[in-house]
């Protein structure tokens, strides 16, 4: 498929998304800066979240079913609410993850110079996942997370001052998180400008 037919299809469905309110509003801006060059598009997004997921003891991703998610900070009586009311079968998993964005570029050098944006912005996983003949898929990333296992086969494994301690680390994953995500919006709209007044 062409750049321009698979740009198009890609914002398009963009597009979707935001009507329907599917889309982190933190990280709206930063998708709306990189969109707006015809060199690179946006193919999935995260802000960062923090969510509870059901996950099969063989760790069938397939099964695994989120239960709740959260993209900001939560309170401990929150997530406590949140855990009695649910159910679960197999292992319950707590999980803080940190924003990610995939960008499909269409040459090795932008994708180069979003790596290393994303790299300054603290952003220090980022890397090329793929290449193929059309465009360079990028992965801006960090390895900050938090994965913990909280109960099992529908019973609570741990008491509340473990929770408290879990909730403490998972915020502040999500603080750190939406600081990088506003130096990388920052940064990545400065290139996007120095890059469209050269190429004038």
């Amino acid at each position: 498929m062409r750049w321009e037919t698979l740009r198009n299809k890609f914002l398009r469905d963009l597009e979707k998304e935001l009507l329907s309110g599917k889309v982190d509003e933190e990280i709206v801006r930063l998708l709306e800066i990189i969109n707006s060059s015809e060199d690179f598009f946006t193919t999935s997004s995260c802000s960062g979240r923090i969510v509870l997921i059901d996950v099969p003891e063989n760790g069938d991703k397939k099964r695994a079913k989120v239960l709740k998610k959260w993209h900001r900070e939560i309170s401990v009586e929150e997530i406590a609410s949140s855990i009695r009311e649910l159910s679960f079968n197999w292992i319950l998993w707590f999980s803080s993850q940190q924003p990610i964005i995939d960008v499909s570029c269409k040459s090795l050098e932008g994708a180069i110079d979003l790596i290393k944006i994303g790299v300054a912005s603290g952003f220090k996983d980022s890397c090329i996942k793929s290449i193929s003949e059309n465009r360079v898929v990028v992965e801006i990333r960090t390895s900050e997370k938090l994965y913990s296992p909280i109960g099992y086969g529908g019973r609570v494994l741990i008491g509340e001052s473990e929770l408290e301690l879990l909730v403490r680390s998972a915020n502040l994953i999500q603080r750190r998180g939406k600081n990088r995500l506003r130096r990388l919006t920052t940064s990545t709209e400065k290139y996007i400008k120095e890059r469209e007044r050269t190429e004038r």
